[in-house]
């Protein structure tokens, strides 16, 4: 037995209701909002995405949607910053559509028409990367990390965690470590401090251990 989804809900027959509802569910699927989407390919902050939502026909036929090029990914930005992530081919995250065309600004950067009279459509969508599952959840620690936990920055009430194999600490003039009660550097290997113009340590007690080569 097949069965029909129809594009109306039986329960809508005979009524105003029902006629209005039918109405406004056929705007509305011509109004495209936010889905999840697959990303194909990545070039120069923008993304080819493919939405992860099949339509259904009425005869229960799965049809994919269409794909859709040149994609903004977002990057949150102000004040002269900006965050982004490394987005690659096979990643998640959602397709949220503008109300207007915005072609014209994406080429201007300021107050500017709309396009067309494209409304509501994912051709004007902006891309934001999401993943979805693959990583620990942490309720306690704002954290910036690799799905694996390799590599990772935690955030809590009074500490900053940094998780790497490698951390490099770079400055171009220079660099200030500054405690009120003590710092401690612990290597279980090797420790090196360089420095191209000197290296300066200042304390009551100064202890510096090691094997002389």
């Amino acid at each position: 037995m097949t069965i029909n989804y129809p594009s109306i809900d039986p329960a809508d027959n005979d009524c105003l209701v029902g006629t209005i509802n039918f109405v406004v569910n056929k705007i509305l699927k011509d109004h495209d909002d936010m889905l999840p989407a697959k990303v194909i390919a990545v070039k120069d902050g923008f993304v080819q995405v493919q939405p992860q939502i099949y339509l259904i026909t009425t005869g229960g036929e799965q049809v994919s949607r269409a794909q859709f090029a040149k994609v903004p990914i977002l990057s949150m930005g102000g004040g002269g910053f900006v965050l982004t992530f490394p987005v690659k081919a096979g990643d998640f995250g959602y397709i949220k559509a503008n109300d207007r065309d915005i072609s014209i600004f994406l080429q201007s950067l300021s107050e500017s028409p709309p396009g067309t009279v494209r409304q509501h459509s994912f051709s004007d969508a902006v891309f934001i990367p999401n993943a979805f599952s693959g990583y620990s959840y942490n309720s306690d620690n704002l954290v910036l990390q690799k799905l694996d936990g390799s590599v990772k920055i935690e955030l809590s009430d009074n500490a900053i965690n940094i998780t790497a194999p490698t951390v490099n600490i770079n400055g171009s003039q220079q660099v200030n470590v500054i405690s009120s009660s003590g710092v401690e550097i612990q290597g279980s290997g090797q420790v090196n401090i360089d420095s191209s113009t000197e290296v300066k340590l200042t304390a009551p007690v100064v202890d510096v251990n090691g094997t002389i080569f």
